[in-house]
C-alpha cells in the first residue's frame, strides 16, 4: 500500500458512513505510517469488522492502531493474521478487550504475542462480557492453563479455537 493509497483509505474511513468492513493484506503500513491509519480509525463511526493480514507494522504500530479503536462503538470483529503485533500490541489489545462493549469476535493467527501478551489477554478475558468468539494460535501450555482459568469467570465466550498450538497434555486438560 503506497502512501497515496493509505491517505485515500484514511480519508474514506473518516468520511464514508457506509464503509463497514476493511481487509488489509500485504500492506506496507509500517511503524511510522500506522499512526496515519490510527487517526482515521479513531474518527470512524461505521466500521464493524477490521482484518489485518501479513502486515508489517510491528508491536508499536499495532499498539497505536488498537488504541485508536478504544472509542469505536461499532466494531464487532477484529482479526490479526500472520501479523506480528508483539507484546506491545497484545497489551493494547488486552486493554481494548477490557473496555470495549461491542467486540464479539477476536481472531489472532500467528501474531507472536509473547508470554506476557498472552497472560494480559487471559486477564482481560476474565472481565470482558461481549466477546463470544476467540481464535488464538501460537500459545503454550501455561497460557492454555491460564486461558482455562479465564473461562471460569467469562460466561459469554461460546467459540474457542486454539488449533495449531503446542498446548501439550497439561494445557489440553486445563
Amino acid at each position: 500500500m503506497e502512501n497515496k493509497e493509505l491517505q485515500t483509505l484514511s480519508e474514506d474511513l473518516k468520511t464514508k458512513n457506509t464503509l463497514n468492513k476493511v481487509f488489509l493484506e500485504n500492506t506496507s503500513i509500517g511503524e511510522s505510517t500506522a499512526p496515519v491509519l490510527a487517526k482515521a480509525l479513531k474518527a470512524n463511526r461505521s466500521l464493524t469488522y477490521l482484518c489485518f493480514m501479513k502486515c508489517a507494522f510491528g508491536g508499536k504500530g499495532a499498539s497505536s492502531l488498537i488504541q485508536a479503536l478504544d472509542s469505536n462503538n461499532t466494531l464487532t470483529g477484529l482479526t490479526f493474521e500472520n501479523t506480528s503485533i508483539g507484546e506491545d500490541g497484545a497489551l493494547a489489545l488486552a486493554n481494548l478487550i477490557k473496555t470495549n462493549n461491542t467486540l464479539t469476535i477476536l481472531h489472532l493467527y500467528n501474531c507472536k504475542i509473547g508470554k506476557d501478551g498472552a497472560q494480559a489477554l487471559v486477564e482481560a478475558l476474565k472481565t470482558n462480557n461481549p466477546l463470544t468468539s476467540l481464535i488464538l494460535r501460537s500459545i503454550g501450555v501455561r497460557e492454555a492453563q491460564a486461558l482455562a482459568e479465564a473461562f471460569t469467570t467469562n460466561a459469554t465466550l461460546t467459540h474457542l479455537n486454539v488449533v495449531d498450538n503446542s498446548v501439550g497434555k497439561n494445557g489440553a486438560l486445563a
